[in-house]
C-alpha cells in the first residue's frame, strides 16, 4: 500500500519455483493495487517464463520485466521486445552475485535496434525512477 501510494517501484523475483513468484500471485496483488509499480525480476530465463509473465504485465502499464538470469536463453531479448514492449523491459545484472558482463552482452549484441537497447539498458529504469538521464552519454566502443 505504501509503495503504491508513494509511487515507489517494488522489485520481486519471478519464478514458478518460488513460493511467492508465480504470475497468478502477481496478478492478485495488482488487482488490489492497480497503481503499484512492479518489476518482475528474472523473466529472461526461458521462453515459457517470458510468455507467462508478460501475459500478466501486458494488462498493467505500470509493470516492468527485468531480464537477469545466470544463463539467459539465446534470442530471449529479441523475443521479449517482439512479444512485449521495449518501454517496460529492464536490464539487470544480479550484482554482486553475478558478473554483469554476460547480461550486458546479451543486450548489446541482441538483434534489436539501438533505441531499444538504450531503453533496456537505462532509459526505462530512469523513467521508472523519475530520473532525468543525460542527453548523450559517452559511447563505449564494442
Amino acid at each position: 500500500e505504501h509503495a503504491e501510494r508513494l509511487g515507489y517501484p517494488v522489485i520481486t523475483d519471478a519464478g514458478e519455483h518460488l513460493r511467492y513468484g508465480k504470475p497468478s500471485q502477481f496478478e492478485e496483488v495488482l488487482k488490489e493495487h492497480p497503481e503499484l509499480k512492479l518489476v518482475m525480476a528474472h523473466v529472461g530465463r526461458h521462453y515459457p517464463s517470458a510468455d507467462e509473465y508478460t501475459r500478466v504485465a501486458k494488462k498493467y502499464p505500470n509493470v516492468y520485466v527485468e531480464i537477469t538470469f545466470s544463463s539467459v536463453t539465446y534470442g530471449i531479448i529479441e523475443y521479449l521486445v517482439k512479444i512485449f514492449d521495449d518501454e517496460r523491459i529492464l536490464y539487470g545484472s544480479d550484482m554482486p552475485w553475478r558478473d554483469p558482463r554476460p547480461q550486458l552482452g546479451w543486450v548489446l549484441y541482441a538483434k534489436i535496434n539501438e533505441e531499444s537497447k538504450r531503453k533496456i539498458l537505462g532509459l526505462n529504469a530512469a523513467r521508472l525512477l523519475g530520473i532525468e538521464p543525460k542527453k548523450e552519454a559517452r559511447r563505449t566502443p564494442m
